[in-house]
């Protein structure tokens, strides 16, 4: 696949922009959206809470799928977590999904140990936030759970 050029790349944008433009969404729809998206960011955490690996595998007919081999997600560790705590798992996992979630391995292993301070050094020193300050609000200016 052909790697776009900046310039390439912006038309490509507009182009989008165009044909979605004039699509709206009703409240309830943008609700639904949101229910979605937000129980697939709970999954996501949940999962990460549990040993495990996605794995690929091949079907029958060919078609490679990925499979999540692990115990089944424990959901004492995830809800022993005190809500700020959740809070913030849940936005990481939002914002970046649950592959963009398990990028977070020091501040997962944190959060599991129950060390908090921690957690929030964790995201304070991640690439992300050192590049982009994209980290959740909960930590900016050394706010720390």
């Amino acid at each position: 696949m052909k790697k776009l050029s900046d310039s390439e790349r912006e038309k490509k944008a507009k182009d989008i922009e165009k044909q979605f433009a004039n699509i709206t969404f009703s409240n309830q729809e943008i609700d639904k959206l949101f229910e979605a998206s937000f129980q697939v960011a709970e999954k996501d955490v949940k999962e990460a809470f549990n040993k495990g690996v996605w794995e690929e595998r091949r079907l029958k007919n060919g078609e490679t799928v990925k499979v999540w081999n692990g115990q089944k997600v424990d959901s004492k560790a995830w809800e022993k977590q005190p809500e700020l705590v959740r809070a913030v798992c849940l936005d990481l996992s939002f914002n970046t999904g649950g592959p963009g979630l398990r990028k977070y391995k020091s501040f997962l292993r944190a959060v599991k140990a129950e060390d908090y301070r921690r957690a929030a050094l964790e995201l304070l020193n991640s690439k992300d936030y050192t590049e982009n300050h994209t980290c959740p609000n909960n930590f900016q200016n050394g706010v720390i759970f």
